[in-house]
């Protein structure tokens, strides 16, 4: 059985002398920065030890952090952690690419890099961090809490993974935290909050794809069957990001920057990042944004029961000049 990449790099981190080489370590991941699955890490006895820093690359001067990882001070060895690389220029991310590429020492440096992303260190080793992770995947990441788990919690995790083939990585770190106090109470945890905590995203965007489609007739059939199982809280802040990922999509690739633009793509429709983009203007995405901020408007002061069925209305039936 092929191991994920998740279990590799588990099971590196484990071994004492991990840390402790010199070169490069990149941790690719599907999506945005999975800050969960880090501070989790950082909480167990399975991260870096000895004298560690972190360089911002927003914000050091990109020469002057060269400088820094190729010396060590009195043969001290450092793991440096390397923020924001997927975020700075196009210009410096290549730059910093073909230096990792042939890193060799005297010190380790470790980053955090999109798909996008193409770094493989000849003197260092990729891990490719999967968006959503099975059972089995799943235990092995509670292990690393160095506890045992509980008759109770093994049951709570098959009740979990009963109602879902696979947990997005960062709702299943969520689920380790939850894990300490949830005791005899899971089967009430899960009927009453894990649909907040693990939203069936392959529904959302499917009805996220009619909406941009402006495909009306499968829009509405599908928002019957769903529509009632989120708080229209949520669909305000869900339509939000959508919106909002959507015109930074449109506008960065009209501006002719594909890879910035592939970054906002994150959580959108495939079919809308393909071909449907070109069918609607900024403005129709802005107007939709201001229909939607007058719904949460009503929403929040007692009125507007159907304050989210007029900002569809509106969407399908109002369009501007591109």
């Amino acid at each position: 059985m092929i191991k994920s990449g998740l279990v590799l790099f588990l099971e590196k981190i484990r071994t004492p002398s991990f840390f402790a080489r010199s070169g490069v370590i990149v941790i690719r991941c599907h999506d945005d920065y999975p800050i969960l699955f880090f501070s989790l890490l950082a909480q167990t006895n399975h991260r870096p030890q000895g004298h560690t820093t972190t360089l911002d690359l927003q914000e050091i001067d990109m020469q002057a952090a060269m400088s820094a990882v190729q010396t060590s001070f009195l043969g001290n060895h450092t793991v440096y952690w390397l923020k924001k690389l997927p975020e700075i220029p196009v210009k410096q991310r290549t730059v910093w690419a073909n230096y990792l590429q042939d890193y060799r020492g005297p010190n380790l440096l470790i980053c955090c890099v999109d798909q996008q992303t193409n770094i493989t260190p000849t003197a260092g080793m990729v891990f490719d961090l999967p968006h959503t992770i099975g059972r089995d995947d799943f235990f092995v990441l509670y292990g690393l809490m160095a506890c045992d788990i509980t008759k109770a919690q093994r049951q709570f995790i098959e009740q979990v993974y009963g109602m879902h083939e696979s947990l997005p990585l960062e709702a299943a770190c969520l689920i380790i935290r939850y894990m300490s106090v949830v005791g005899s109470g899971g089967h009430e945890f899960i009927t009453t909050w894990l649909s907040s905590i693990i939203v069936p995203e392959k529904s959302l965007f499917t009805l996220s794809q009619y909406l941009f489609a402006r495909d009306s007739k499968k829009f509405f059939s599908y928002w019957t069957r769903i529509g009632k199982d989120y708080s229209e809280v949520f669909w305000i802040s869900f339509w939000s990001e959508q919106l909002w990922r959507a015109s930074l999509f449109i506008m960065l690739t009209k501006a002719g920057k594909p890879i910035e633009a592939r970054k906002m793509a994150f959580r959108l429709p495939f079919s809308f990042i393909q071909k449907d983009y070109q069918f609607l203007s900024l403005a129709d995405l802005y107007s939709a944004h201001d229909h939607l901020n007058s719904a949460d408007f009503a929403l929040k002061n007692g009125g507007g029961v159907l304050a989210l069925d007029l900002f569809y209305t509106r969407f399908f039936h109002v369009s501007t000049p591109k």
